[in-house]
Order: structure tokens, then sequence, then C-alpha cells
């Protein structure tokens, strides 16, 4: 594997962690207000979370886009992809 590839792949990875987080605040907001015990997520909190599904999807595509453009290259025998 190569090192770009490596590299977009743990972006992707540390993007998704990030949205993980996230969701899981949400979701317990969200779970506490269904139960009567809180206020539902903050708009800011859900748009935030918006944000990073966004960046996190990018991040993957980038990442994809790299594998497919090596796929496609012709083989340089030098550890393609």
């Amino acid at each position: 594997m190569s090192e770009r590839y490596a590299e977009l792949i743990a972006q992707w990875r540390a993007a998704a962690a990030a949205t993980r987080k996230v969701q899981t605040k949400v979701t317990v907001a969200f779970n506490r207000h269904l139960d009567g015990k809180g206020p539902p997520p903050e708009a800011e909190t859900i748009e935030h979370l918006r944000r990073l599904r966004d960046i996190e999807h990018a991040k993957l595509e980038a990442a994809m886009e790299y594998a497919r453009q090596a796929a496609s290259d012709p083989a340089s025998g030098l550890g393609d992809l």
C-alpha cells in the first residue's frame, strides 16, 4: 500500500472517529429528550454533525478516487496502491 493511500485512509478514519463521537452525543441527548429528561440536541450540534459527515464522506471519496486511479494506471511494478 502506498504511503499516500495509507495517509488518505488514516484521514478518513480520523474523520469517522470524530463523526462517531458527535453522533453519540446527539443520540444520547435525543434519547434523554424522548425520555423527558432533557432538551433535544442543540441545532449547532446537529449542524456540526452534518459538517463532520460531509468531511468524512469527502475523505473516503478521496481515498476511493486514489484507489480507482491507481487501479486504472498502467502497472509500474513499484507497489501500486
